[in-house]
């Protein structure tokens, strides 16, 4: 990375860590880290607590769970979308997060990068009956509609 883009990064991170990070998603793709033992999970690197649910009026579980349809597992994949995006949008995109990744993951030491551009686009688009994405979500990404469409255009008709 250039260090003008270092720079953009890093001002970015000042402004708005939801939509830093969700830059970042979208660049480099979401990586997530989870140990089976101890039921920890990183999210881009970082550890993530199940206190982050507490924040946000939820009752988290002791640890993460993921690999099946739980509702522990379900609570982690509310945690990694509330680590990610703003409130509304987390809550919204939790249950597909949960239904597309966290159950898939296996019950044991993962190591994953999600393509998340690609999921949050297909997500919208069937939501939307369409391949572009909702108003609502335009507005909070700061209207980036040309980034949408270049990875609609590109998609392999799922």
């Amino acid at each position: 990375m250039s260090i003008v883009g270092w720079v953009l990064d890093a001002l970015d991170a000042l402004l708005d860590d939801h939509q830093y990070r969700e830059r970042v998603a979208i660049r480099d793709g979401l990586a997530l880290a989870g140990r089976w033992r101890d039921r920890t999970l990183t999210v881009q690197g970082a550890p993530l607590e199940p206190s982050i649910l507490a924040d946000y009026g939820e009752n988290p579980p002791a640890e993460f769970c993921w690999g099946d349809g739980s509702e522990a597992s379900r609570l982690t994949a509310l945690a990694v979308m509330l680590w990610l995006l703003p409130e509304r949008r987390a809550r919204h995109y939790a249950d597909r997060f949960h239904r597309d990744v966290v159950a898939d993951l296996p019950q044991a030491d993962f190591d994953r990068t999600v393509p998340y551009e690609r999921w949050r686009n297909r997500l919208i688009a069937r939501r939307s009956g369409t391949a572009q994405p909702t108003g609502d979500h335009l507005a909070e990404m700061g209207g980036s509609r040309f980034a949408v469409a270049e990875e609609s255009a590109s998609d392999d008709g799922e």
